[in-house]
Parts: C-alpha cells; structure tokens; sequence
C-alpha cells in the first residue's frame, strides 16, 4: 500500500501531514516561520512544455527547497507548483529572509521548455510567529499565503512578509478582482485613448487605447494595479479578448465622427500573446468587423515575446492582416536588442524613463536605441514626452512619432473625437 505521507512526484510531506506536522512542532518559546514557494506564471509553462518537463521542474524546486532550507524544518507540496516550509527554530528572522532570497535570486533564470527558452522564477510568503506570540501554525500558514499573494501582486519574483497592513492590503485587491470580474462579464470597462502624434509635421495618426475601473469604495483604479491582480489567470487572457475586440469595434465609430485614417494600438500580455490561438482570434475579429489593413496595432513587451513559443511567426501572420507589432517599455529594465533583431517588429516605443534623462547622460543611450531601431526598419516611438524641448530633440534624434502629456493627455471616447477634429480643423 502507498504511503500517502508522502507527495508522489516531489517525495515532500502531503499537504494534510505538513500541516498536521506544523500542528506538532509549533512552540511559544521560540522564533518559527513559515514560508510558502510558489512558481510564477506555472500555467503558461505547462502551455509551452508537455506534462513531463513542468513535473521535472516540480520536482527540481521541491530537491532545492530541501536542500537549502535552514534545519530543523518541514517541507510539504500545499498543492501544484506551491510547496511550503515551517521552520522550527531559525533564531533570526534574518536566517530566514536570507534563505528566501538566495532562492529567489538563484532560481530566476532561462530554461527550456517545449523547444523554447523561458523565463523561470519564483514568488514567497512569510509569516512568524515570536517568542511569546500566541499565533497558531495553522494561523501562521494562512499568513503566509496571504504574505504570497502580496508578493504576486506586486510583480512576481520576490518575497513578501505578513504585516498588519497585510489584511488589509489583501482585502483591496479581493475587491479589485471581484470590480474587475463584474465589469468584464458586463462589458463595462472604462476606455481612455492617448493620441500618437508623427514628429516630423505634428499630426496624429493613432491612438492607443487605456483601461480603467472605477469602484464604488476605492474610486478610479488604474490598470498598473488591477492588471497586476489579473495577471497571471484566465482573467487576464479574457481582459485582453475584450479589449482587443472592444478596439476593432471602435474603428468604424472613429470614422463616423470624421476620425478617417486613425488607428488603435492595444497592449496585450504575454499570458495572451503566447496561446497558440492568439494570431487566429485577432484575424477573426478584423475579420468579424471589418477592419482595415494598418488599423490596428498590437504593443507586447519584451518579457512577452519570450514567453511566447513562436513569436515570429505569430508577428508574420499579423502583418500579412496589416497589423503591426509594437515592442513596449524598450528601456525598462529588461531590454536588449536580441529580441528586436529575431521578431519583425513594425516600431519601437522608447519608455518613458529614457526620454526623461534626454537632457543628461541618457541622450547618448535614447539616440543610439534610435539609430539601432531603424537600421532594424523600425519606427520609432516615444513615451512620455512632457514638453516641446523633448518633443524637439526627439525629433532632431530622428525619432518618428511621440506620445505623451505635451501631445494629449488619455480622453474618453467623446473628448478624443472632439480633440482629433479641432486638431485637423474639422470642428
């Protein structure tokens, strides 16, 4: 008879014996923690490999977990990809910071996976409980699930520790995500566009399209925090399903209120552009209503690309529909030209980080990033210009088109009507 003990693949504790062991050897008298591992972005690997090679990387976290965790400790798969680890007495909070973090930093790497290279990383939650403290491990447990979420919100690929602002850190982001599933499955999402203006006579020529909630409690939410609480689920793929929809809809409404010619360009993550279905379901809706070739515009970033199997030919098919591929935030953070030279990518858009240091050190940087761009046969676009001098030397750089506050701030539909016609004198 199997010993159910223990996790068949990975040979850590089962989920009901870690928790009845964390029960056993929780003590008042001192420090203990407890720590939950989790890999980011596990469902869009398992998308990417067969079943074989997302178990090998299973089982390959679960060995490192065991091996490095500070003694004595327990480790028990709490379910999937998420494995945790009571510490019994570390001494120190630091002992057990410092654990996470080298496995943090030490697991952040490539990896193949169906025939790709993807990025592999890993997300944390703490919680302790002190000498005297009369937290309970199972008490200790749900903090630290809760320390974890924290640490997904925020990004991935970090650690996060269960503070008293946790609870109600947490309680925002149910909020959010519960706001944000009633209006997608309503259809009642608030759009804004921010207009793209060409340098070398000042028209616009596009606009891209920006989302926004407003809720009841928390007023108007912005995507860079209820995008991050989608991120990584179904959620997020359909968000961008109706955005994308949502934006070819928009054409034809453009030129009827005398918006001829302005197309929509529209950020898609990488958990969407990297479904195998991707480029199918964007033909289908030019398809459904009509689209014109260069109409619309799709921004991915580079982090994108690589999640994404075969990128390349995902981009070949859109351009043989006229819709272009954008690369987004090129300069932040993660960037290097590998990807522009191995995907054909119609434009470039510099963020706003480097055109803020146009004026210092950074000019060299944006003017070489351009230079490289268009030996490439990329336009060039940039983020955030907040003033004529940038908009300017952007121009003098030979950069193609720039948008930002100094052009157009983000307008619902009926303002950015209005503001297109009085800039091409039609009202």
């Amino acid at each position: 008879m199997p010993d159910i003990s223990f996790d068949k693949l990975t040979m850590a504790y089962s989920q009901r014996v870690f928790r009845e062991l964390c029960e056993h050897f929780s003590c008042r008298d001192r420090l203990q923690a407890v720590v939950i591992f989790d890999i980011d972005n596990m469902k869009f690997l398992n998308q990417q490999g067969s079943r074989k090679e997302s178990d090998e990387l299973i089982k390959g976290l679960a060995m490192r977990i065991r091996r490095y965790a500070p003694h004595p400790s327990v480790v028990g798969r709490i379910e999937g990809d998420a494995f945790g680890v009571f510490l019994q007495d570390p001494g120190t909070e630091k002992v057990v910071t410092d654990f996470v973090s080298d496995m943090i930093n030490n697991e952040r790497r490539f990896i193949e996976i169906g025939g790709t290279q993807q990025l592999f990383s890993i997300s944390a939650g703490i919680a302790f409980c002190d000498r005297g403290e009369s937290t309970s491990s199972m008490d200790m447990l749900s903090g630290a699930e809760l320390a974890l979420e924290n640490a997904k919100a925020n990004g991935k690929n970090r650690y996060s520790i269960l503070t008293e602002n946790s609870g109600r850190d947490y309680q925002r982001k149910i909020t959010i995500r519960s706001e944000l599933n009633r209006r997608m499955v309503n259809h009642n999402i608030r759009y804004e566009y921010q207009p793209f203006s060409r340098l070398t006579d000042g028209k616009i020529v596009g606009v891209e399209i920006l989302s926004r909630i407003k809720s009841s409690r928390y007023g108007i939410i912005m995507p860079s925090e209820f995008l991050n609480i989608a991120r990584g689920s179904n959620m997020m793929i359909e968000f961008d399903r109706i955005t994308l929809e949502h934006s070819c809809k928009k054409i034809s409404e453009f030129d009827r209120e005398g918006c001829d010619g302005i197309y929509i360009s529209v950020n898609v993550s990488g958990e969407y552009f990297s479904l195998p279905s991707f480029a199918d379901e964007v033909t289908d809706l030019l398809k459904k209503y009509s689209v014109e070739k260069g109409r619309i515009a799709i921004e991915v970033t580079e982090e994108s690309v690589v999640m994404a199997r075969d990128a390349a030919n995902i981009s070949r098919r859109l351009a043989d529909w006229g819709v272009e591929l954008y690369m987004d935030d090129f300069g932040r953070g993660f960037s290097n030209m590998v990807q522009m030279q191995k995907i054909p990518f119609a434009a470039l858009k510099i963020d706003k980080s480097l055109v803020d240091n146009i004026y210092g050190s950074g000019k060299v940087l944006l003017k070489k990033s351009i230079d490289m761009a268009k030996d490439l046969g990329m336009k060039v676009i940039a983020e955030g210009v907040e003033n004529k001098e940038q908009y300017e030397l952007l121009k003098d750089m030979g950069c193609d088109f720039a948008q930002g506050f100094w052009i157009g701030r983000p307008k619902v539909f009926e303002d950015i009507v209005q503001y297109l016609n009085e800039r091409s004198g039609k009202s």
